[in-house]
């Protein structure tokens, strides 16, 4: 069974998606209309104070709104506050329904970063296959230099992490992250 997972990227306060976020998800619709996969799921939690939506359910929203993809077929993650979230996650959801393939949608500035984590993660499971959308910021310095801040983050935080037990990912997750320790946002709490 194979399953897609777009992750989300931005909204505006009145959750509107912006022009990445529809371009992924625009690609995860042409892509489940191949009729290979089983669910198509959106990540994201509602990450904008300012915002009462959160940005996995604004995004499946959009999907039901330009296909006709059965809503049932749409899983949402909203436990997902980044890239790491989105790979912890779709692991359990991977491990619970069965799913034997994953591919994750992204944009392509962003695509070594996804692939780096989400094999780590998954190494051990099933195979993912990456794809980016184009993007305005693909050749962005900023912006390249922050994803690579932002692996080396993730190296170092899960640096001596047993990825082939999850119970382990989701410690180091919890103690370690601080998108999910209580150092930037509040603390999560499965």
């Amino acid at each position: 069974m194979q399953s897609i997972v777009v992750l989300s990227h931005l909204m505006s306060k009145s959750g509107m998606l912006e022009d990445e976020s529809i371009a992924r998800a625009n690609l995860s619709v042409q892509l489940f209309k191949t009729n290979k996969f089983q669910y198509l799921i959106t990540s994201g939690w509602a990450y904008r104070h300012d915002c009462k939506y959160r940005i996995c359910d604004v995004v499946k929203d959009y999907i039901i709104k330009i296909s006709d993809i059965n809503p049932k077929k749409i899983i949402v993650l909203p436990q997902s506050r980044d890239t790491v979230g989105d790979a912890y996650f779709s692991l359990r959801l991977v491990k619970k329904l069965g799913i034997n393939k994953l591919v994750v949608i992204t944009s392509d500035y962003h695509v070594n970063r996804v692939e780096i984590i989400f094999n780590q993660f998954f190494s051990d499971y099933i195979p993912i296959e990456i794809v980016g959308v184009t993007s305005k910021s693909k050749n962005d310095s900023s912006v390249i230099k922050k994803e690579l801040d932002s692996l080396r983050e993730f190296e170092s935080t899960f640096k001596s992490t047993d990825f082939s037990d999850v119970e382990a990912i989701y410690k180091c997750l919890i103690k370690k992250h601080p998108f999910y320790n209580g150092d930037v946002h509040p603390q999560f709490v499965d």
